[in-house]
């Protein structure tokens, strides 16, 4: 069974500027959960739901040492 992406997260800097631009390039779905800046990405819909994606303010500045690129968990048997 090959070990395939599960989920996603997305670190920003502009939660807002982020969201315009997956919404229009990827038709993605933002739904408001957890504390206040963070969003469930649906990237399909009922009858294929897609990946489960996260994006969410990045909490350390890219200069810095903070990620620069998306947090990928994989499932594995």
């Amino acid at each position: 069974m090959p070990n395939n992406l599960a989920a996603f997260a997305i670190h920003v800097d502009d939660l807002s500027r982020a969201r315009a631009f997956y919404e229009a390039v990827f038709e993605w779905e933002f739904e408001p959960w957890g504390p206040p800046g963070f969003y469930l990405i649906h990237t399909g819909d009922e009858e294929s739901p897609g990946i489960l994606g996260l994006m969410h303010k990045r909490l350390v500045p890219r200069t810095g040492s903070g990620l620069n690129g998306i947090e990928a968990t994989f499932s594995v048997d």
